[in-house]
């Protein structure tokens, strides 16, 4: 009798462990390890190198402060649209191509930290039409950790009641900076094809207004 109760005993235990294994909760522990597997197949891919151009419609903006130059700068003029772009968009759209792989040689040689692209501000005394003229030139470097490799294009010109304030509150020999801040083309707009938009900078205290 005791063999027949022991027999029984372990037929209940047996038929138990099979009832365990097949319930819905253990089938569904599966899946859960499947799914976290496969967020890792799903992660956003890491950001291009080329910082975001837009190439439909020819648009960049720098992240804030890869433009700025070194040292202190205060901001004199904040988000200043330049004029006279759209005779020079040529020049713009060889900008944007020039930062472009600009970008592209500082990231091959691991030089994230240097100023390899911007836009600086250049006096123009002898201009006919204002000798108060400031123009805004677009730079790069060819060698981005050669500071002498820098090249030039001329985007434009600050407008004139700008210049004039410069001259005004600055003086004509105060140090001048400038962070671009972006740059749109559309040929296919007849009036405004060009925005090149910077902060205008001065050095702390050279501000005699405010």
């Amino acid at each position: 009798m005791v063999v027949l109760y022991g027999i029984v005993a372990l037929f209940f235990v047996a038929l138990i462990v099979i009832v365990l294994n097949a319930s819905p909760k253990s089938q569904m522990a599966r899946p859960a390890a499947a799914g976290r597997a496969s967020a890792t197949r799903t992660d956003p891919p890491e950001e291009d190198d080329d910082n975001d151009f837009d190439d439909d419609v020819m648009e960049y903006e720098p992240p804030p402060g890869v433009t700025r130059p070194e040292g202190d700068w205060e901001v004199f003029r904040n988000d200043q649209d330049i004029v006279g772009e759209r005779y020079r968009m040529e020049n713009s759209v060889a900008f944007l191509r020039e930062i472009r792989e600009a970008i592209q040689r500082a990231v091959a040689v691991e030089a994230p930290e240097m100023k390899f692209f911007g836009v600086r501000l250049r006096r123009e005394p002898d201009n006919p039409h204002d000798p108060q003229a400031v123009a805004v030139d677009g730079f790069w470097l060819k060698d981005p950790k050669d500071q002498a490799s820098a090249a030039h294009l001329h985007l434009g010109y600050l407008p004139a009641n700008v210049a004039g304030l410069i001259a005004a509150r600055l003086g004509p020999d105060a140090e001048l900076g400038a962070e671009l801040v972006g740059i749109e083309i559309d040929p296919d707009d007849d009036d405004d094809p060009v925005n090149v938009t910077i902060h205008v900078l001065n050095r702390p205290g050279a501000n005699k207004r405010g």
